[in-house]
């Protein structure tokens, strides 16, 4: 699978900026927490560290909900820092522009948007819809304290 190709796309690299740091942070909280080394299970609350990362640098992105998974949009690429809970080929954090998604879901299906149950704003709207949905992972729900700035 061929990386995006950042160096001709600023957006891009900035975005994959965030996202390694997003991922970095994820990782630290995820230990703490007893998760997988891969992040399996943490894809709420990475997607929402991830989503006030881009948000305090500027950014628009939305966080997007399907059935098994959750990842971010932005700037029309798709992100997602815990991808590697489905496949070791996927690197540690993918940004893929729109266009591209097919080959990631011929690995996994998982970044289907128009599967999408519901669009968030902000980490707060998404765990604001977390307590709506009665989100049954309590250890997976988005905290305020995942992407408050120390």
């Amino acid at each position: 699978m061929r990386r995006l190709k950042c160096h001709k796309n600023p957006a891009a690299r900035r975005i994959r900026y965030f996202a390694y740091k997003a991922r970095r942070k994820a990782e630290i909280i995820a230990r703490k927490n007893g998760f997988k080394k891969d992040l399996s299970g943490f894809c709420a609350r990475g997607s929402a560290i991830l989503c006030a990362e881009l948000m305090r640098a500027g950014y628009e992105s939305k966080i997007y909900f399907i059935p098994g998974h959750v990842y971010v949009h932005c700037e029309g690429y798709y992100v997602d820092i815990t991808a590697t809970q489905f496949s070791s080929k996927i690197g540690r954090t993918v940004v893929r522009k729109e266009s591209t998604i097919y080959q990631l879901n011929r690995i996994s299906d998982k970044w289907d948007i128009k599967e999408a149950q519901w669009v968030c704003d902000s980490p707060q709207a998404f765990r604001d819809k977390q307590d709506e949905f009665g989100w049954n992972m309590e250890k997976g729900k988005a905290r305020d304290s995942d992407w408050e700035e120390p």
